[in-house]
């Protein structure tokens, strides 16, 4: 219980970090870019840190320990900060590219922490302990949307470095919270079945096995539809005239309907199974995005679907979270994490870097038509994961 506590504590630090970082990644992108489709390339670098370090970071902490990769997470994050803080200064977008690579690698620190969450307590009570994680990160969404207003208030000239100076400083925080754990929670890889010392990588294991397929598939969908509306919506909201901290309000919303299910999320998931929350999550996207469509409410057109993309990112996540943790302890579950955080990456980055140019040439609506389609397929690899369910009886009887 008490290294659960610190991994809390450490959430809500780094996650305090997210909606700074979610609000000026794309408005420092376009105040630095060359080209202005160019603006979120920062978030979309952010999001590539995790598909070159997740497998390495997964293989670090399973053979020394949790605290040394969180610690390192959260260094990362402070000097991804003043390097960010600098590329501002100096006027150099490359070095803001730079910069949020090194915070791309703390965000990775915060995608393990359910992982960590999961282990610090008895496995009947895994499920209830991610979900709290999650819901901890309420507290530092209300913590950073708070911060980003006084950014501006810590007396530089240009903009935006007040903000990654904060970043910073958190990242230091966040460093003494990891630095309380027990050294020696970590993954379990000592009791080793003859399976769990196989060659097969996770990325084999994730495509052999159906019910992890599925899951992890329909988690990293539900991850890069949602980073698609996030990484967009500070640019769109500036370009419908709303003001910067309304946009920074926006986003904080959308980041507590991210985290607040997370307190009876893992009580669902015991009820009615990982599956089953996972649709769910997509119907709320679903349900989110043709709200947009139809409306043409300024603040409802870029609210709507920030917020139900945040609920339904809660139930796709944690669903799919689920999945991963209800893996037998091994080297195996060690691989598939580090294989799932490489996918997650991998196709955010493709769709945080795509998101600038699917805005700038369909606009805010055109982009939630695209998110629409997505959703929709997502929805349909259940029916085909049902389908294949139903064969499989029917052959049994």
């Amino acid at each position: 219980m008490r290294n659960l506590i610190f991994i809390i504590l450490g959430n809500i630090t780094l996650e305090s970090a997210v909606p700074l970082l979610f609000t000026v990644g794309g408005l420092a992108g376009l105040h630095l870019a060359p080209l202005a489709w160019l603006a979120t390339l920062p978030i979309a670098i952010q999001m590539a840190a995790g598909s070159v370090c997740a497998i390495p970071f997964s293989n670090l902490m399973a053979h020394y320990s949790r605290r040394t990769g969180f610690i390192l997470a959260s260094m990362a994050m402070i000097f991804g900060g003043l390097a960010s803080a600098t590329a501002i200064y100096s006027d150099s977008f490359g070095l803001l590219l730079g910069g949020h690579f090194l915070i791309g690698i703390s965000m990775i620190g915060i995608n393990f922490l359910r992982f960590a969450a999961a282990e610090s307590v008895p496995k009947n009570r895994a499920a209830t302990a991610t979900s709290l994680l999650l819901a901890s990160g309420i507290i530092g969404v209300i913590i950073g949307s708070e911060l980003y207003g006084r950014g501006d208030s810590l007396g530089f000239e240009l903009p935006f470095i007040g903000i990654y100076i904060i970043v910073s400083v958190i990242g230091g925080c966040a460093v003494l919270a990891f630095a309380a754990l027990d050294g020696g929670l970590r993954c379990s890889i000592n009791q080793q079945t003859e399976a769990d010392v196989s060659k097969a990588s996770g990325f084999s294991l994730i495509a052999t096995n159906r019910r992890l397929f599925f899951g992890i598939a329909t988690m990293v969908l539900g991850h890069a539809i949602m980073l698609i509306v996030m990484s967009t919506a500070s640019i769109a909201s500036i370009d419908y005239g709303i003001g910067s901290s309304e946009t920074g309000i926006l986003i904080g919303v959308h980041l507590v309907a991210m985290f607040a299910p997370g307190v009876i999320t893992g009580m669902l998931i015991s009820r009615m199974g990982a599956n089953r929350i996972i649709l769910l999550g997509a119907i709320l996207y679903l349900v989110g995005f043709l709200i947009g469509l139809i409306n043409e409410a300024v603040m409802v057109i870029i609210a709507a679907p920030l917020i139900f993309a945040g609920l339904g990112w809660n139930f796709m996540f944690l669903g799919g979270t689920h999945i991963i943790n209800s893996m037998p302890d091994g080297i195996n579950k060690v691989r598939v994490q580090g294989a799932s955080e490489t996918l997650l990456a991998s196709v955010s980055t493709v769709f945080a870097l795509a998101s600038g140019g699917i805005y700038g040439a369909l606009g805010w609506k055109g982009l939630i038509f695209v998110v629409t389609t997505m959703t929709l397929l997502t929805i349909a690899l259940f029916c085909i994961r049902a389908l294949l369910i139903s064969n499989v009886v029917d052959q049994s009887d």
